[in-house]
């Protein structure tokens, strides 16, 4: 039985191509061909030293605030319905010389919106997790046409959890891309100022409970494009380029 089976040929699998990742109808999606490499710095990365002076940021909001991103994702029905083969292509809009550009609509990105208060000042939001209204606590975007060695503060506002170990010295992931290319270092822990807390409403605490995370950041480069996140983690796409 051995001595046959050595001369069954078994027919082949018919070869397909590959088909592009399949998103919910309602999303609208940036192409991101972007490789990223794996590479930390090779020195120990400091945790922030809290000093109990970090500011605590009142939020502003869009009015006097000015919408610079805004995108949330809406369905009729509060559940998944259908999905398309690459999602919704749609090519990044035009922005302002000077501003930040702010983009989250590729795989696990959750920044719903962006608010420029002064030309150093963001506050941002972010979006729920598809079809819940919670788990707004992790974050994941980028930020394109960074000015080096500008301070830039970012509060993200709308964060749900109780306490946060960035009130233990945490700090935010950020990837550079110029970094990357120029010196070969991926994902890097930033960030100064760090301070997570309660939100006030006309001086009192916020009823439904949310908190901010504000820091402070210089870019290394300008012109650059520098991806956020709450820790280092490696997409499903990504991992399909490595």
């Amino acid at each position: 039985a051995k001595r046959a089976a050595r001369f069954i040929t078994l027919p082949k699998e018919p070869e397909c191509a590959q088909e592009a990742a399949r998103w919910p109808a309602e999303c609208q999606v940036v192409d991101m061909k972007t490789h990223l490499i794996d590479t930390m710095p090779p020195y120990p990365e400091p945790y922030y030293l809290v000093t109990g002076r970090e500011a605590t940021v009142s939020q502003i909001g869009e009015d006097p605030g000015q919408v610079v991103f805004q995108y949330n994702p809406m369905s009729a029905v509060n559940y998944f319905t259908r999905s398309i083969s690459g999602g919704n292509r749609v090519k990044p809009s035009g922005f302002p010389t000077r501003d930040l550009k702010f983009e989250s609509r590729f795989e696990s990105g959750n920044l719903e919106k962006a608010v420029k208060i002064t030309d150093n000042y963001y506050e941002l939001s972010l979006r729920a997790d598809l079809y819940t209204n919670k788990h707004m606590q992790w974050f994941y975007f980028l930020v394109e046409n960074t000015r080096k060695d500008v301070l830039y503060r970012f509060s993200i506002v709308n964060l749900l959890k109780g306490d946060s170990l960035y009130n233990e010295g945490m700090r935010p992931v950020m990837y550079s891309l110029k970094e990357a290319v120029l010196n070969k270092i991926g994902w890097k822990r930033c960030g100064s100022n760090i301070n997570y807390y309660q939100n006030f409403q006309n001086g009192e605490e916020d009823q439904n409970s949310t908190y901010t995370l504000t820091f402070t950041i210089e870019f290394p480069h300008d012109d650059d494009c520098v991806i956020w996140l709450t820790v280092i983690h490696i997409p499903i796409q990504i991992c399909k380029n490595i």
